[in-house]
């Protein structure tokens, strides 16, 4: 199994859960899936690591050329073009995936234009705060000074 199969869980807690395979640890031989979460007991959630001899693989994912190669062989033409038709779809899957983070991290990045905005015009009021509190300050020394000279 690797990153971005498609397994179906069929043992244990999360039975009948399918999802992409999000992280494969080789040593202990545990699947992260998406979808598969706990939560802990200060809230947080955090990914169950399920287990390879507990899931069905349902969908390979055939974006390595490697992997394709090696299922390739042996195995009649038509076969072999069925499998690189799902490998280009998969692979167009991912290129839309791509483009939509990208699309997304344009638009966090106009809200920083929008604080930049938002900077200049505090230090705009707070300079039109100042002058109007330059004159009040003058006028408050001017009285405290008069007052001294009286004592």
């Amino acid at each position: 199994m690797i990153r971005g199969d498609t397994v179906k869980i069929m043992r244990g807690e999360f039975k009948g859960t399918t999802g992409k395979v999000r992280k494969v640890n080789t040593r202990k031989g545990s699947l992260e899936i998406e979808g598969v979460t706990i939560t802990k007991v200060d809230g947080k959630k955090v990914s169950r690591p399920i287990h390879a001899s507990n899931v069905l693989i349902t969908k390979l994912n055939l974006t390595d050329p490697w992997r394709r190669r090696k299922l390739e062989e042996g195995l009649p033409e038509e076969v072999k073009e069925e499998i690189e038709k799902e490998a280009e779809e998969q692979i167009k899957i991912i290129e839309e995936e791509k483009e939509i983070v990208e699309e997304v991290k344009e638009e966090i990045k106009e809200p920083e234009v929008k604080e930049e905005v938002k900077e200049e015009i505090k230090e705009e009021i707070k300079e039109e705060v100042k002058e109007e509190i330059k004159p009040e300050a003058k006028e408050t020394k001017k009285k405290s000074k008069k007052a001294e000279k009286k004592e």
